[in-house]
């Protein structure tokens, strides 16, 4: 190879591994400000709900499957089965809703006890 094809190779080379060091860096900062933006976003906005965590959450119902399929006579009876733990699914479902929303209720009535008593020392509790 003549010294013009090795110096053309050089450069090639160069421009090549300097192109992949920018994808790498771009990549890098886009990962990075993903993370970053991840990161904010979990953070507690004031005027947010709040992420349930624990058991406080009401997990919804799932409507059976077999009611939308064409089904013999011996799948009717597994579907009855399902319909029957669906509608008991819901009532759990309904019950778990009203008692997290008095939960709900409690702690924001708390909350604003402590603001009027550390604000102006009304509904102090002693």
């Amino acid at each position: 190879m003549n010294r013009v094809g090795r110096v053309r190779d050089d450069l090639s080379a160069r421009f090549a591994r300097r192109a992949a060091e920018r994808t790498m860096a771009a990549s890098f900062f886009f990962g990075a400000s993903i993370l970053v933006a991840c990161f904010v976003s979990s953070l507690p906005h004031p005027a947010r709900a709040q992420a349930v965590s624990g058991f406080n959450f009401c997990a919804p119902p799932h409507r059976p499957a077999c009611v939308s399929e064409n089904s013999s006579k011996i799948a009717a009876n597994a579907c009855d089965e399902e319909i029957k733990s669906y509608i008991a699914t819901v009532f759990r479902y309904r019950e778990c809703l009203e008692t997290e929303s008095e939960r709900a209720v409690r702690e924001s009535n708390e909350v604003i006890d402590q603001w009027r008593c550390r604000q102006s020392g009304e509904r102090c509790k002693h």
